[in-house]
């Protein structure tokens, strides 16, 4: 509503005109529809009850007192719409005249007071009807909708729940014709609508196909990859000889068990030494499984493989177990050494001339860190074979304190006694007893 008038009656005449009313109200009824199979046109027929409420925004009347209005306009509706289907969603449009038979038009007015003279009584509120009204009206709407099955569509009774939205415009709603009223209703709800429909036949079952099987093996020809050889319906009806699971029309290697990521044959081993390419990590070169495949490692390179090489840093031929030759000159500095070495009599201590030839032997094991050194004790036989056993194994050990002392690791030094044992020469003449009385020292490399 845009506008109410000032005279409502002959009794009342509002001291403001009403502007920008809104309201909402009822609609209820019923309806007909009626639509012929496989047509987008039809029928519909709405009546029922239309009731519109109004409130108008307040207004101040001359004597600055607020003023409000409400209206209450009900009706008698007939409504008859022609309907258009243009889909075969449900969806649907309408449009047609509205007439409408008033049964109700009353209104009230409440006005305050002053606010400048708050203690002021505020006037009684003025109730009645409007006089002046028609008693039918000829307007117009135009809707949309969708109907929404509910059940089989294949049953003859249909119940169809159908939301609507409908626009009513304000040209012919206008309640009496001594004032302009612009009443434009916006009418939005569900309609349950109950009918019949022609039933849909339900088809004949089709008939039951034949089956080919040339092969009988269970798999129809049509879905049978190998329609004249028999074969597992896993694999689509062809044979697998090996087992393996891939059909031998597929498999590269049909007579040994493989698998699928090597198109049916094993897994394979380039190098042919028993251990396949994914466990391999040598795969072109022959190798043993403790070593995943590769062959045994030669660290130095020098060919003697590191299981059979006792000096796996350093290169040496096979004859001296892969470690380095050791030097005619070196073993002449050693021996010399050895022949230089001498002792405090019948003691283990080292006398200082010994110094000079055992510094030397401390060069050559600094300048050559594999070389591992044995120091052995031997006596004569003068004395107790205990005393002489003891004898020759501190001696030995005296040696190896010293060349300890200059640094060299304890690791690289072992010695051993042999007391009178061993002997060299003639224990019965003073030259064979002397040269029985010694210190051998002997190198290696491992």
């Amino acid at each position: 509503m845009t506008e109410a008038p000032g005279q409502l009656n002959a009794e009342f005449t509002s001291p403001a005109t009403f502007h920008k009313g809104r309201g909402v109200g009822v609609y209820a009824g019923g309806l007909i529809q009626y639509r012929p199979a496989k047509s987008v046109l039809g029928f519909m027929l709405q009546g029922g009850y239309d009731s519109r409420r109004g409130k108008f925004e307040q207004q101040t009347t001359a004597c600055n007192c607020p003023a409000d209005l409400s209206t209450n306009l009900s009706y008698v509706t007939l409504e008859p719409s022609l309907l258009l289907a243009p889909f075969k969603n449900g969806f649907y449009i309408y449009a047609g005249p509205r007439m409408a038979f008033t049964t109700e038009k009353s209104f009230k007015y409440k006005q305050g007071i002053n606010p400048a003279f708050p203690n002021q009584a505020p006037p009684a509120d003025v109730e009645g009807e409007i006089n002046n009204t028609q008693i039918t009206r000829i307007s117009g709407q135009v809707g949309m909708g969708y109907d929404i099955m509910m059940g089989s569509s294949a049953s003859k009774s249909k119940f169809v729940i159908s939301p609507f939205v409908s626009y009513h415009p304000y040209f012919g709603q206008n309640p009496r014709t001594v004032e302009t009223w612009n009443l434009t209703t916006i009418r939005a709800g569900i309609a349950l609508k109950v009918g019949t429909g022609r039933k849909l036949p339900i088809p004949p079952p089709p008939p039951i196909p034949v089956v080919l099987d040339r092969d009988g093996d269970g798999v129809n020809d049509v879905a049978d990859r190998c329609p004249d050889i028999a074969g597992p319906v896993s694999l689509q009806g062809c044979p697998d000889r090996d087992g393996d699971g891939i059909a031998d029309r597929d498999d590269k290697c049909p007579d040994v068990f493989g698998l699928a990521r090597y198109q049916g044959c094993p897994i394979p081993d380039t190098d042919n030494d028993g251990i396949n390419d994914e466990l391999d990590k040598c795969p072109t070169v022959a190798g043993i499984a403790r070593y995943q495949g590769c062959p045994v490692p030669d660290t130095d390179g020098d060919g003697v493989n590191d299981e059979e090489d006792k000096c796996i840093n350093d290169k040496g031929p096979a004859s001296n177990f892969g470690c380095p030759v050791i030097s005619e000159e070196i073993i002449k500095r050693i021996k010399i050494a050895a022949q230089n070495i001498f002792f405090e009599t019948a003691k283990s201590n080292l006398l200082a001339r010994s110094f000079p030839k055992l510094n030397d032997v401390v060069s050559i094991l600094k300048d050559n860190a594999s070389f591992k050194l044995q120091i052995d004790g031997h006596t004569d036989f003068v004395g107790k074979d205990e005393y002489n056993q003891t004898l020759s194994e501190q001696r030995a050990a005296s040696v190896r304190a010293y060349l300890i002392s200059q640094g060299i690791a304890e690791s690289r030094i072992s010695s051993a006694g042999y007391g009178e044992s061993r002997p060299v020469a003639d224990n019965n003449t003073t030259a064979g007893k002397a040269l029985n009385r010694r210190v051998e020292m002997t190198l290696r490399n491992y």
